[in-house]
């Protein structure tokens, strides 16, 4: 408790953190085991080994010479099997949160889209105008948006799920192929153009696997759907954290830290 409670004090935001991974960590083994979703031995063993082999170059970089086994003993003060197997369980997690994210996602109605981030109203509108003369979307988001989606991927975007957002709202409002907006939210204008508008697919692991499984491969989990599904479990299971705040002395509080 000692411990605890001079780390939260010289260093809240790095526990603080740590609390919230934890949490976030059990909630995909239980929804993980609640969904029935089975791993690939051989994916899960060549994950790993591309993990280890990743930190010997890493590590041949900075201390040629040194094995991997003798940096954790040496370096880390830690037992290098112990250590090898608590990767393995990361690497394990994550791809566990891989699938739990992305049935999430196709168990909802879910659209995919394009945007243009700009900065305010009048540049909103002047992009929408050379939209509707046929300038290509994805071009003009390549030029103009603010976003990093622009010039990464024309502006596309992971699927986003039916929720309350302005921008969610303009999503699901706008036909397939037309260009919805602009709209404002968060201080910067929108133009969306709607690409396609999904049904929720139904199913635990058995039924939708090998199409989670599918699209994985076609497109891996980006940040914006992983929130979606923390903002979700978050609301669904809140973690108490009042046993810890307990053991360092601080005011009780039940929501995440």
């Amino acid at each position: 408790s000692e411990l605890l409670k001079t780390w939260m004090l010289a260093d809240s935001t790095t526990l603080r953190d740590i609390l919230g991974t934890l949490a976030t960590a059990h909630i995909v083994r239980t929804e993980s085991a609640r969904l029935g979703i089975e791993l690939d031995e051989e994916e899960l063993m060549r994950e790993y080994g591309i993990a280890l082999a990743e930190m010997e170059s890493e590590l041949q970089q900075r201390q040629p010479g040194v094995s991997l086994d003798e940096w954790i003993a040496g370096g880390l003060g830690l037992d290098p099997l112990r250590y090898r197997a608590s990767i393995r369980e990361d690497i394990e997690r994550r791809l566990l949160a891989e699938r739990v994210v992305r049935h999430f996602i196709v168990t909802r109605d879910n659209a995919v889209a394009a945007v243009i981030v700009l900065a305010d109203q009048d540049a909103a509108l002047a992009a929408l105008e050379r939209a509707r003369a046929g300038e290509d979307f994805a071009a003009l988001a390549a030029e103009l948006s603010l976003d990093p989606s622009g010039k990464r991927s024309g502006g596309k975007l992971p699927p986003i799920v039916r929720n309350d957002s302005a921008f969610a709202r303009l999503a699901f409002a706008t036909a397939e192929g037309a260009i919805g907006g602009p709209v404002e939210e968060g201080g910067r204008w929108m133009l969306l153009r709607t690409i396609e508008i999904n049904a929720p697919l139904a199913g635990k692991w058995a039924e939708l696997g090998p199409t989670i499984e599918e699209s994985l491969v076609e497109r891996p989990i980006e940040q914006p759907e992983f929130l979606l599904w923390k903002a979700e479990m978050q609301d669904r299971t809140p973690a108490d954290f009042e046993p810890f705040f307990e053991l360092i002395g601080e005011p009780s509080r039940r929501s995440q830290p």
